[in-house]
């Protein structure tokens, strides 16, 4: 399994902060396995480093994954949104006093995740799924971050998009 870099600016969404897969989210990923193994739809699970890929098209990540012996990949990659605006008393952020004392600031967060599982042999496509997630904080306008809003939603967007795509796999093998 290789996991891509978020992706570049494309329609509304834009590579955020989590730009990189946090170490929750490869745990979420990898907690896949066992369904899968059980399944016997795969043998085993495992991520593809970065150091053995040279590229981020599917013939470089075929080509590490082959050489990690592999007989499929599945590519993931994640791009998020986030919407900042103030609600109910944005004038009190004129006075010093309601900038820090009104948690009047809203962090909506929205990712999507993507996957394709591809034979690294000869390049069939076997599944695809998509899933999106939200993430939402409230805090103060000075102190709030995005992070923890796009941290939510790119967990929930991972939530989503296991079932499905072990779904796809299960009726795939007729499982």
């Amino acid at each position: 399994m290789y996991l891509l870099p978020e992706s570049p600016a494309r329609d509304h969404f834009y590579p955020s902060s989590l730009g990189r897969w946090s170490d929750e989210d490869k745990q979420e990923i990898l907690s896949w396995r066992k369904a899968l193994v059980k399944e016997g739809i795969v043998s085993d699970l495992f991520l593809i480093s970065d150091l053995v890929v040279s590229g981020t098209d599917v013939k470089s990540v075929r080509l590490a994954a082959a050489k990690h012996g592999a007989d499929a990949v599945l590519i993931m990659r994640a791009a998020s949104q986030v919407d900042r605006y103030l609600n109910g008393f944005p004038v009190l952020y004129l006075t010093i006093v309601g900038l820090w004392l009104v948690p009047d600031t809203n962090v909506d967060a929205l990712a999507m995740v993507q996957g394709a599982m591809w034979d690294v042999a000869n390049g069939y496509l076997y599944a695809t799924a998509e899933a999106f997630g939200e993430g939402r904080a409230t805090g103060f306008g000075t102190i709030v971050e995005d992070k923890e809003a796009l941290a939510e939603a790119r967990k929930r967007a991972l939530e989503e998009f296991g079932p499905e795509f072990i779904a796809r796999l299960q009726s795939l093998y007729g499982s």
